[in-house]
């Protein structure tokens, strides 16, 4: 359903973020929010920053931290927004997916997806939406001429 919602409004979303911010923290907000509300519409359940009780990651030894939960009738989804290719992010949700049984996504905004984000991607089976955007190099441009 989440999914879906953003797809659909793809064009309208990278737009935004094109347009109207300059930090890489504020177009994850808003992409956190665009997916907040979309759920309130459909009466989930959703928590922020939840915690990974019984993950550590295989080269670092931090617990995770998923950034967005959505209980949906018997299924629960677990989404990562991120600008960078971050692996570590795909070893959560893999996580996720294969020792909690929740649906997962993974959201990469920004610069394509390199190739071992790729690799993971496709091993772990995880489902993942990319919205190109060059937003926050855009306006760190526009403001290094200033300075």
């Amino acid at each position: 359903m989440i999914k879906e919602y953003i797809i659909k409004n793809k064009k309208i979303l990278t737009k935004n973020i094109d347009d109207c911010f300059r930090k890489s923290s504020s177009i994850t907000k808003y992409l956190t929010n665009v997916i907040i509300n979309s759920a309130f519409k459909h009466k989930l359940k959703i928590k922020k920053e939840v915690k990974l009780n019984n993950f550590r990651g295989t080269k670092r030894n931090w617990r995770g931290t998923i950034d967005i939960r959505v209980f949906e009738k018997k299924n629960i989804f677990d989404i990562e927004i991120d600008r960078g290719n971050k692996l570590w992010s795909l070893e959560k949700l893999h996580h996720c997916r294969n020792m909690l049984n929740h649906e997962v996504l993974w959201i990469k905004w920004g610069l394509p997806i390199n190739e071992k984000a790729m690799e993971k991607i496709k091993k772990y089976n995880i489902d993942f939406l990319f919205l190109p955007t060059e937003a926050h190099r855009k306006h760190r441009k526009k403001w290094k001429n200033y300075l």
